[in-house]
Order: structure tokens, then sequence, then C-alpha cells
């Protein structure tokens, strides 16, 4: 689970992969898109198109940060 830090929108994912790993690959992708300089046009078409993650699609659509501090695991596979 990671929460968003400005909304009360939360991420719940599934993955057969240690949790940090998979954290830093999803803060790592937001980061990148983050950084990215757009032009207004540009923008508009990285908004509209569909990112690896719904983490990720939050974090660009929405201007919002996730909060990578909170993310914890709510259920485990036996």
């Amino acid at each position: 689970e990671i929460p968003c830090k400005i909304c009360n929108k939360t991420y719940i994912g599934e993955t057969g992969r240690q949790l940090n790993t998979r954290t830093i690959e999803h803060r790592k992708e937001c980061e990148k898109e983050a950084n990215r300089k757009h032009t207004r046009a540009a923008k508009e078409e990285a908004e509209s198109t569909i990112k690896k993650s719904a983490v990720t699609d939050h974090c660009l659509r929405e201007n919002h940060v996730m909060d990578w501090d909170n993310t914890r695991i709510i259920n485990t596979k036996q």
C-alpha cells in the first residue's frame, strides 16, 4: 500500500518481489516523469498517455507526491 501525501488515494498493488525493490522502482519512475521538461502541448500529451503504473499516472496527472515513507505490506500470500 502506497498512500498519497496530498489526497486520500492509496495505491494497492501486488508483487512477488521485495517491497523495497518495487517501491524504489515506482519512486524512480515518478521522479523521472516529474523532472521531465515539457512544453504545454508535450505535457498535455504526456498526461494523456498511460504510464508504467497507476502510481506514476497519479503523480503525473494530479501533480501529487506519494508518501513513500508510509509504504507498507497489507497482506501476504501463504
